[in-house]
């Protein structure tokens, strides 16, 4: 544990000066500031003259019970450093080190957000492959141009005072760009009161399930979908109502069965690339949702994350692109390339709407980094990001191809997969003589991470496939994974 200088208030004990073992009361305070948990093994403790200052002793007097503690084994000096709590305390002293006695019940009630905490990180451990959910690769993001854009901006904006807290002048050029590329890039036909910025995109659907639902609100969510999703719409109060998805993307005449005996209040989807089978939503189906939206009332939230990453030759725009004062509320970070430009997410919608959002948002969070939003807009605005985008995805069709001919050579007939045209991650259906808990709990056994089934919700029963990214892997580790499938599926077999 690095060495830590604590508090003055950490060491504030009362001692009596009138009394004579000033020394004794002063180990005594130390001691207890260890048992009580505030002093921990290896931190650092104030130097002579500071904790002399703070109890209104002689330096001579904290050196003399440093030292004698030391003695004791309680404390250690370290040359360089100076002196800290021993990492191991011997028994014989009779000290405990504190810890916190946690309560099963308190005293006030509060909103309960416990459940299964769903994440797409990898654990740590030494794997030999790891595929994750569908993100891109690190090595071909523009982190050298985000770095000097930084510096530049960070320069400009320190001589500039551009960066001053809250002057809102870096938001509104980042608002700008967004905006403008958002009009050319995805066809949306809107004013600014459309278009509302909101740093993460988990937030951003938390916040539109909250502006948007009441308790008990039926919310139409594509089935299997993606698990954060409908865990997100479940704590805003809602219930769902799962809607089969094939290869043409969500069932719209399943919907529509549902709606001639249901009130629903808003439907789910990510048309260009569903999660997580990466279905593209059929023209059709596009023309029918709308229609049912406009005849039934509900809303269409419509997420749109991977529109960076269309390999066809024309690109298909969002719903949202036919009428932004329509029914659709839509979803799209900046750019997933890299961090920080995936965290940046635009909400567009009607008017009224987004000006209910804006007032939610801000209600908590008014301010974010000025000279990373100076920097970001500044990347939008030279098309850095545009061009690394064309860029990646040229390298990203390459991989994509080369693991379906991997799976081709190596799992056919015993694995079917799709070719995706938007997105970074395939979808591999076995054959029903597999399982699929059962290939991810042997692929475990020998180091290759895939993601996990719990990142996929689901109403009856859990699809027997598996998402695997193939964006991030290289050309070695790709051969591996569909490899080590096929071992696998010749051991079950």
């Amino acid at each position: 544990m690095a060495p830590f200088r604590a508090w003055k208030n950490v060491l504030s004990f009362p001692i009596d000066r009138q009394k004579k073992n000033l020394s004794q009361q002063i180990e005594n305070g130390i001691v207890h500031e260890i048992s009580n948990g505030r002093l921990t093994p290896g931190m650092l403790l104030p130097g002579y003259r500071e904790l002399a200052s703070l109890l209104g002793v002689s330096r001579n007097t904290i050196a003399a019970v440093y030292t004698e503690m030391a003695g004791k084994g309680i404390l250690k000096s370290v040359k360089g450093k100076g002196t800290l709590v021993a990492d191991h305390i011997p028994h014989q002293r009779d000290i405990s080190i504190g810890k916190i006695a946690h309560k099963q019940k308190l005293s006030f009630t509060f909103n309960d957000f416990n459940g299964e905490i769903v994440t797409t990180e990898v654990p740590p451990g030494r794997w030999q492959v790891k595929a994750d959910d569908g993100f891109p690769d690190p090595k071909l993001a523009p982190s050298g141009k985000f770095v000097a854009t930084y510096k530049l901006m960070s320069f400009r904006s320190t001589r500039q005072k551009k960066a001053e807290y809250n002057s809102g002048n870096s938001f509104r050029q980042l608002f700008s760009e967004a905006f403008r590329m958002l009009r050319t890039r995805r066809g949306l036909h809107m004013d600014d009161s459309n278009l509302c910025i909101i740093i993460s995109s988990k937030m951003a659907l938390y916040m539109i399930a909250q502006t948007l639902l009441q308790k008990g609100d039926v919310v139409a969510v594509e089935d299997p979908g993606g698990a954060i999703c409908w865990q997100t719409f479940q704590r805003a109060g809602a219930t769902l109502l799962p809607v089969q998805v094939d290869s043409e993307g969500i069932c719209t005449d399943i919907l529509e069965r549902e709606l001639q005996g249901k009130k629903i209040k808003a439907v789910y989807i990510s048309p260009s690339c569903q999660y997580p089978t990466t279905a593209t939503l059929s023209q059709e189906r596009r023309k029918h949702l709308i229609a049912l939206s406009e005849r039934y009332g509900f809303a269409i939230i419509e997420t749109d994350y991977n529109h960076e990453f269309s390999f066809t030759p024309a690109a298909t725009l969002p719903l949202a692109s036919n009428n932004i004062e329509g029914n659709v509320i839509y979803l799209t970070n900046l750019s997933r390339l890299m961090a920080p430009l995936n965290l940046i997410c635009c909400v567009a919608g009607p008017a009224a709407f987004i000006k209910s959002l804006h007032a939610l948002y801000y209600s908590i969070y008014q301010r974010a980094d000025a000279v990373l939003e100076l920097t970001v807009a500044d990347m939008l605005k030279t098309d850095v990001i545009g061009r690394a985008a064309r860029a990646s995805l040229r390298e990203y069709q390459r991989k994509r191809d080369k693991m379906i001919a991997h799976i081709e050579k190596h799992l056919h007939p015993l694995v079917s997969t799709n070719v995706p045209d938007t997105g970074l991650a395939l979808w591999m259906v076995p054959d029903r003589r597999f399982n699929a808990d059962d290939i991810r709990k042997h692929l475990l056994e020998i180091d290759i991470w895939i993601p996990p089934a719990n990142l996929i919700a689901y109403s009856k029963h859990p699809p027997n496939a598996l998402r695997i990214g193939y964006a991030s892997l290289s050309p070695r580790e790709s051969i591996n994974i569909i490899e080590a499938i096929a071992d696998v599926l010749a051991h079950l077999h």
